[in-house]
């Protein structure tokens, strides 16, 4: 009788040990795989306003126009930055600044596709990546998120700033020389908009 009593007892901790030994590797597995995350987020994600970096954009940029080189299908790149940002720097702080920052990714997001990229390039400047898209409605997109960051002021602390955008518009076809084209159209397309006064859409 005592015989079977130790048995089952060494049975149920035998059960309970393997029950621990999975909840600690199951819980190991989850902690690993949220270090890959935060890895990877600091490789590929702007650490202020979570949108893509410029190595991951132009990575994503480099990414589709193999494809459309292949398909001969059409992309389209918005370049845009933020109206005198530094004057909301100088005016309002730093903190102000970041604030915009992360705001307008916000807005931009709410209004782009799963399959599209924002990423920022640098300081106020950011790019979208509108796969299989025609110039029609890239152009029409772009219009909308100046609009919609236009009538959208960033708060901080009860305090709301107005700002706009300027936006320059390309596509990108497999008859485009290489992406440093397009992102220079683009690039010159906004400017185009900024020389015209600024809170506009351009078309390179």
């Amino acid at each position: 009788m005592l015989s079977l009593v130790l048995i089952a007892c060494l049975g149920l901790l035998s059960a309970w040990g393997l029950l621990r030994y999975q909840q600690t590797a199951v819980r190991q597995m989850k902690e690993a795989e949220l270090a890959a995350q935060a890895l990877h987020d600091l490789a590929y994600r702007d650490s202020l306003t979570g949108a893509e970096n410029r190595r991951s954009f132009m990575e994503r940029l480099g990414t589709e126009f193999v494809r459309l080189k292949r398909t001969h299908s059409a992309a389209v790149l918005i370049m845009l930055d933020i109206d005198f940002f530094k004057r909301v720097n100088d005016t309002f702080g730093h903190d102000m600044g970041d604030a915009v920052l992360c705001h307008l990714v916000a807005v931009l997001q709410s209004a782009l596709r799963g399959m599209d990229t924002l990423g920022r390039l640098g300081g106020e400047e950011f790019a979208v990546l509108l796969p299989e898209t025609s110039m029609d409605a890239a152009t029409l997109l772009a219009e909308r998120l100046r609009q919609a960051v236009e009538s959208c002021p960033a708060n901080l602390d009860g305090k709301q700033v107005a700002f706009t955008i300027s936006l320059g518009v390309t596509t990108l076809t497999a008859d485009t020389p290489d992406v440093n084209f397009a992102l220079k159209q683009a690039d010159a397309a906004m400017y185009q908009a900024k020389h015209m006064g600024r809170n506009r859409v351009c078309v390179a």
